[in-house]
């Protein structure tokens, strides 16, 4: 699967879900939510995984939402990043496998908005 924020990696039936833009802190922008949406479909489809680790970096696990990018976008964008927000939260709310957040640096936002979000 191509994406381009979120690392994956399945050891011993864990699939470790990365988030990968440590530029940014791992703030979530449009890319970002439809690569998390990808990789929970792929999770969920995956009978050998049972169990899902999401993690960020040393930095930040996920550091909310990306400001400057919103500030960028037009009344279509703001629905866009709506649609794709709930999307990736009603992925990860509905998997039927355990999951954890290892959280480790900033958890702001929608990176600490515990079962609503990550």
């Amino acid at each position: 699967m191509d994406l381009k924020y979120i690392n994956f990696e399945k050891r011993g039936g864990i699939g470790w879900v990365q988030f990968n833009r440590p530029e940014k802190l791992n703030a979530l922008n449009p890319d970002v939510l439809r690569d998390l949406e990808k990789e929970m479909i792929s999770c969920e489809e995956d009978e050998t995984v049972r169990v899902v680790v999401l993690m960020g970096n040393e930095k930040a696990f996920v550091a909310g939402a990306d400001v400057e990018n919103m500030a960028e976008g037009d009344i279509r964008f703001a629905y866009e990043l709506t649609d794709l927000t709930m999307r990736a939260q009603e992925r990860l709310a509905d998997l039927p496998k355990s999951t954890i957040a290892a959280i480790s640096g900033y958890a702001l936002g929608a990176g600490c908005e515990g079962g609503t979000m990550l």
